[in-house]
This record gives structure tokens, sequence and C-alpha cells, in this order.
């Protein structure tokens, strides 16, 4: 068949196809940077890891429940396996470790972190369990990833910053499961992030009673509460993730992970303007390593082949 349902040939198709998916690489990249920087400043102004995980799970996880009805939080042909490395590896314990890796180190750390262990751990994976072919440029991207990786470590002091970036490691290796999870699941884009949303709401709600002062909370500064609920409920629980997972499904996996190149900047940069967070000399060496990396690693410096590659 040369035309699909809507009288698209192969080559239009293609060419939607990388438009929709470099599109929403692109929203990834802001509304991930925006809520890395904004979980860094949330935890450092008196907001603790349980409750922005709240924030960005619980409300937005009701909702989709609610609205688009819960049986669909099971999908048929979906094994409980399967939905439990897409829940725990995108939802409500990747956003806790995130945001208790961000108690200690910096947005530059948290970004670069993620963005360099992601794609390295993602490619691993597809090699591993897809036998999907590295090539010599990819190659080479991961070994830069791993020297950025190594420079922002060695430069850091490790008295302080250690349980931060092995706090991200830990996101890391679940962001990586779970892309490579999703990848083969069968799940639209929207079930993905219903899943995602609904399971991490079910299993945080306990703790909304249990271990967090809402008095407290609803007292601090409306518009530190106002930001962190838009970072994480609307950029953290629902755009980015989204995006995400539209990514996945028309660049492919490894190529979905080069939304983790730009993040580094942005987030650094948005670090130091909005945070005071200074760049040192490491931090940026690390930033455009790790970044110039993730490029080559994923492949995307060469035209997708197939449509789903």
């Amino acid at each position: 068949m040369t035309e699909n349902r809507e009288g698209l040939g192969p080559s239009a198709l293609l060419r939607r196809q990388a438009f929709v998916g470099c599109s929403a690489a692109l929203a990834t990249v802001f509304a991930s940077a925006a809520w890395q920087v904004a979980t860094r400043r949330g935890v450092t102004t008196g907001f603790s890891p349980l409750e922005l995980a709240m924030m960005r799970y619980i409300v937005p996880g009701l909702i989709m429940g609610l609205g688009l009805g819960w049986a669909r939080c099971k999908p048929s042909g979906l094994s409980w396996t399967r939905l439990g490395t897409i829940v725990v590896g995108g939802g409500a314990p990747f956003g806790l470790l995130v945001a208790v890796g961000a108690r200690y180190a910096p947005a530059a750390h948290l970004s670069i972190f993620l963005a360099g262990t992601i794609p390295l751990l993602t490619a691993c994976g597809a090699w591993a369990i897809y036998r999907e072919t590295l090539s010599c440029g990819r190659v080479v991207g991961l070994v830069s990833i791993f020297m950025g990786i190594v420079t922002l470590v060695m430069s850091a002091d490790v008295s302080v910053l250690a349980l931060g970036d092995a706090a991200f490691l830990l996101a890391a290796v679940g962001a990586a499961a779970y892309t490579l999870a999703f990848r083969n699941s069968g799940l639209p884009p929207a079930t993905g992030l219903l899943v995602v949303n609904v399971w991490s709401a079910l299993v945080l709600l306990p703790c909304l009673f249990l271990q967090v002062d809402l008095a407290r909370v609803l007292a601090a500064s409306r518009n530190e509460l106002l930001l962190q609920l838009v970072a994480q409920m609307v950029l953290g629980g629902i755009v980015g993730p989204l995006m995400y997972l539209i990514t996945i499904k028309n660049l492919g996996s490894s190529r979905a992970a080069l939304t983790s190149a730009l993040p580094p900047v942005v987030a650094g940069i948005g670090g130091q303007w909005l945070l005071g967070e200074p760049l040192s000399d490491a931090l940026l060496a690390a930033m455009f390593v790790v970044a110039a990396g993730v490029v080559l690693a994923s492949g995307a410096v060469s035209a997708p082949k197939k449509v789903g590659a």
C-alpha cells in the first residue's frame, strides 16, 4: 500500500511524522528545563520533595482518571511487568528522586546528569534488548557523554553533591527503562500519560493525608505556590511527558532521547539567571560535552530511514 487512509504517500507521511516529532521534541525541551529549574527552586524555598511530587501527579492523575475512565488505566494486552516499569520509571518514583536530588545539587547538575545518563542508558538498553545497531558516531557520542559526566563529578564538592547526583542517576535508570518499555507497548501517547499519572496519583494519595501538612503548604507565598502548581502539574505532569511520548512515537526511543541535549543549556542559564547559581568553567564544559554527545549518540544526525524506527 503506497498511501495511508488520509491519502498521504510514504514521503509525505515521513515528512509529517518528522515535523510532529521534532515539534514535540522542542516542546519537551522547554517544558523539561522549566520544570527542572522550578523543582530546584521549590525544594530550596520550603517545599518538600514529596509535596512537589504530589503536585505533579495527584491532581492530573485524578482528573484524567475521572475524565477518561479508570478502566483505561490497565490497557488490555499490557503486562503488569511492563505497566510497572512505565509507572516506576516515568511516574512518582522518578519525580521523587529528582526532587530529592535537587535538594543537594543545583539546577545545572540536575539537567546535565539527566541529559547525559538517560540517553546513555537508553542506547545501551536498546542495544541489549532490541539489538539496535550502534554506529561509530553513536559510540563516539556515548563516550562523549561519559566524559562529560566524569568532568561534572570530578569538579564537584563530593561531600555536598554526592547524594544529589546519586538520586539523579537512579532517576535516569528508571527513565531509560520507562522509555524502552513504552517503545513497544503499543500505547498511544495520551494513554501512556494516563497510565503514568493515574497510577502515580493512587500511590501518592495516602501520603496526602499521612505525610503532608496542607496548612503549611497553603500558607506559602501565593506566587511561589502558583509557580510550583504550574511547573509541576502543567509542565511536569502533562505537557512534558505527553510531548516526550509523542516524540518517541514519531522519532523512536533513541532519537527521542535527543530531547536531553538542550535542557542542560536552558536549565543552566535559567539556574544562573533565576536562582543565582554560578556556572563554573567545569560546569560549562560538562554541559556542552554532554549536549554534543547526546546529539551524536541519539543517531539524529542521520535522517530516519523508516516509519517507527
